[in-house]
């Protein structure tokens, strides 16, 4: 089982349920296997998540901004759950975008990007964010969400 999918299941269940029924397994030393139950919550939660990012995906604004005197074509759009799985699918769907930008209402951009030759990580610090060259974040620069929301309104 991959590691996201037991986190999800974690996050479904709680953390201290989840941690006593893998805590029973290890005690007993019998292995964790995916039963039909929670193969099939995984099922719905990707279900829910899938169709999260086709609601989503309808949203997205483009903008170019310049940092370091480089041009970066992001696509934007609000979003406050399944950061990465958004960020990570539309930017695979959407090559002609360098990079996603989420923006989420607790006053931060996330970027994700699936190029290899794209550092989101320069694009934040240059609005005083940082992180990874693929995953990285920042805070809401004041004169950046204007041009977005105007950009939303055409």
């Amino acid at each position: 089982i991959l590691p996201n999918k037991l986190y999800d299941l974690m996050y479904i269940s709680g953390r201290l349920e989840f941690v006593k029924n893998l805590e029973k397994k290890i005690i007993h030393f019998k292995p964790f296997i995916l039963d039909a139950m929670y193969a099939y919550i995984l099922k719905l939660e990707q279900n829910r998540i899938n169709e999260y990012i086709n609601k989503k995906e309808k949203y997205i604004t483009p903008l170019t901004i310049e940092v370091n005197n480089k041009k970066y074509h992001i696509g934007f759009l609000f979003g406050e759950n399944y950061v990465s799985e958004l960020g990570n699918i539309l930017s695979e769907r959407h090559s002609e975008y360098d990079a996603i930008g989420i923006i989420n209402m607790d006053y931060s951009i996330s970027l994700r990007t699936t190029k290899d030759d794209v550092d989101v990580s320069i694009l934040a610090k240059g609005f005083g964010g940082g992180g990874h060259p693929q995953a990285s974040g920042m805070g809401l620069d004041k004169n950046l969400i204007l041009k977005i929301i105007k950009e939303m309104n055409k």
